[in-house]
């Protein structure tokens, strides 16, 4: 073979090699770059579809442990004798229009928490003790309705054990909330 050919096919080859290994290279870093992209924009729609969540309990837990609260303090006055206990329930059947005023739903609360945030189940399974304690108070009034006294003390702190409960849950909604953001 003559030199003068070889020169010039093994010049083409080798540039020909170089440029596939070029190739080869940038692609490899577009793929890594794309990769790095993807898992960004991946975190910040998890982040952002977790915060929503989270608000949307957030809200759903304020409203539920706020009529939770309603619902029942009426009988404190049931308890003090200042009332009977169809008083209270004539009360709450007027203001408190139970269909129209609810703006929670407990079965989403639980769904929400099960769901996304299993880390808050003790804390729901506290509010939710709350409301059954509270449950069985006004069951007892009514079965008792001659020692209504006797139910004051009881009634109180379950209504505030309800409060400190739902504000327990709405703060460390909150600080998980902040928590994440910072994160």
């Amino acid at each position: 073979m003559d030199l003068q050919l070889i020169v010039p096919l093994g010049s083409a080859a080798l540039g020909a090699v170089v440029t596939l290994l070029a190739v080869a290279q940038t692609n490899r870093a577009n793929l890594k770059r794309a990769g790095l992209e993807f898992g960004y924009r991946r975190d910040v729609k998890n982040h952002e579809r977790r915060t929503e969540k989270m608000e949307e309990l957030y809200v759903q837990v304020s409203e539920y442990s706020h009529a939770l609260f309603m619902h029942n303090a009426p009988y404190l006055d049931v308890a003090d004798g200042d009332w009977s206990v169809q008083d209270a329930q004539d009360i709450l059947s007027k203001v408190l229009q139970p269909d129209a005023n609810n703006k929670y739903d407990l079965s989403k609360i639980q769904m929400l928490v099960a769901v996304h945030f299993p880390e808050l189940t003790p804390i729901l399974a506290d509010l939710l003790s709350c409301r059954d304690q509270l449950s069985r108070l006004r069951n007892a009034m009514q079965d008792h309705m001659s020692f209504p006294g006797e139910f004051k003390s009881q009634m109180r702190n379950a209504l505030d054990r309800t409060i400190k409960s739902g504000e327990t849950f709405l703060k460390i909604i909150a600080e998980s909330a902040g928590e994440k953001s910072k994160g």
